[in-house]
């Protein structure tokens, strides 16, 4: 009988073993699957990710071109406005107002100088006659009728008379 019992003692240490190698070996084809859908997953997470690069590099180019086109379309229309008869003609009307301005600047410097001018003129009319009448005061001094009117009414000094004259002899 124990013969039998270590048969069956084996056969259930086979059948144990083989259900370990079993369950081991299905979760290791369970591990490998998951290792693959891993994979998968991650090669399509890299995949989304480059076709988001692609497309943001995409919008990027179609963002400078859009802009690069508007920028041609402004200074088109620029161009335009410029040649424009309206344009000519609030270009002409502001450089004129523009040059009546400065006419008008400089005609109010030149009378602020014509001013000055003719205050200075004034300023060498006086000088020049207060040196009149210094001239006429240097005359009037020097003047020998003048001054003996003066020392007659001011001085009380008279003429000599002829008795008054004396005579003095030279050896």
């Amino acid at each position: 009988m124990r013969k039998i019992r270590d048969n069956k003692n084996k056969t259930s240490q086979k059948s144990k073993m083989s259900y370990h190698a079993y369950k081991t070996q299905v979760q290791k084809s369970n591990l490998k699957k998951e290792k693959n859908t891993l994979k998968k997953t991650k090669k399509q997470k890299e995949i989304k990710k480059e076709k988001i690069d692609n497309l943001r590099k995409d919008i990027k180019q179609k963002n400078k071109a859009l802009k690069k086109a508007r920028r041609e379309n402004f200074k088109k229309s620029i161009i335009k406005n410029l040649n424009s008869d309206s344009f000519i003609v609030v270009a002409g009307g502001i450089t004129i107002i523009l040059l009546l301005s400065l006419i008008t600047f400089k005609q109010s410097q030149i009378a602020d100088i014509k001013y000055s001018i003719n205050k200075k003129n004034t300023e060498i009319h006086n000088i020049n006659n207060e040196i009149k009448v210094e001239k006429l005061k240097i005359d009037e001094s020097s003047r020998s009728d003048i001054i003996e009117q003066k020392a007659m009414e001011e001085l009380g000094m008279i003429y000599r008379r002829q008795d008054q004259i004396e005579y003095i002899t030279v050896d």
